[in-house]
Order: structure tokens, then C-alpha cells, then sequence
């Protein structure tokens, strides 16, 4: 499961006709997701509506300077492990690429994206593969030792 998350953040279509096409239906069936599931707290479906009065803590989706200070990877591990006390996890309840999808979509709520599209390889992404795949090879390892089989 981590290394199919790992292949959906680092791989892309090449072709731009089907990466717009692409993007269109992945716009489309994440703001299905999100109305179910995260619009209660973050408002409509354009980021911009939240009912920060009632949750002190809801970014504004449509906040430049907002998106700046976060990678893609932060985004989905904030939907898929939860904000703390602030935000539930989702990972029960959303498949790795809906989650994908859903970055996708509150990327979209910019409202001065960058004119490039840029990379963002920071810190934060770097630590976050390695450990991503030290945990695949644990993983791999306890399977291995926990197998009475092959003792």
C-alpha cells in the first residue's frame, strides 16, 4: 500500500491533452469526496467558506501565502492521519488516491497559483519518503522473521 501511495505522488501522465482531460475528472470526483466528507468543517467546495467562527483553526483553502508553506505530502498526511484533537483521520475511510485527489482539489483553491509549476521537494517530503521506505522495509522484514516456515 505505501510503495502504490509512493508510485501516485511521483508519477504523471506525460501527454498534456489527457494530463488536462485527467485533471478535470480528478477536479470532479474530488469534489464528490470532499462534499462527502470534508465539507461540513471546510465550507463549500472552493475552499473560501469555512465556518472558521465555530473552527478557530480551518486554514483558508484559497490563501496563497496558505499553500506556500505546505508540499502536496503534508496535505495528504494531514487527510489520511488527522490534524491532532483539530481534524480526524481519514485513512479509514479514503483509498490513497481519493486522498490524492482531494490535494489535488484544495490546490485548486488557490487563488494566485504560481505562474511555474514547481516541484516541491522540501525537507518535510524528503524525511517523509525515507521514512516511507524504512517503513516498507521493516515491514518486509518482520513479515520475513514472523513466518515460523522458514526457521
Amino acid at each position: 500500500m505505501i510503495m502504490s501511495l509512493i508510485f501516485v505522488l511521483v508519477h504523471a501522465p506525460a501527454d498534456l491533452a489527457h494530463v488536462a482531460l485527467r485533471s478535470e475528472e480528478r477536479l470532479s470526483e474530488a469534489r464528490t469526496v470532499y462534499r462527502t466528507n470534508c465539507q461540513r468543517c471546510h465550507g463549500d467546495a472552493d475552499g473560501t467558506t469555512a465556518p472558521r467562527k465555530r473552527f478557530s483553526g480551518i486554514p483558508d483553502f484559497s490563501s496563497p501565502s496558505w499553500h506556500k508553506r505546505r508540499g502536496d505530502q503534508q496535505l495528504l498526511i494531514s487527510i489520511l492521519d488527522g490534524k491532532g484533537g483539530s481534524m480526524p483521520p481519514f485513512r479509514d475511510r479514503l483509498s490513497p488516491e481519493q486522498a490524492q485527489r482531494l490535494v489535488f482539489l484544495i490546490r485548486s483553491f488557490n487563488r494566485h497559483p504560481p505562474k511555474e509549476v514547481e516541484d516541491i521537494r522540501d525537507d518535510f517530503n524528503g524525511r517523509f519518503l525515507r521514512l516511507q521506505m524504512e517503513f516498507e522495509r521493516l515491514n518486509l522484514e518482520f513479515k520475513e522473521l514472523s513466518n515460523p516456515s522458514q526457521h
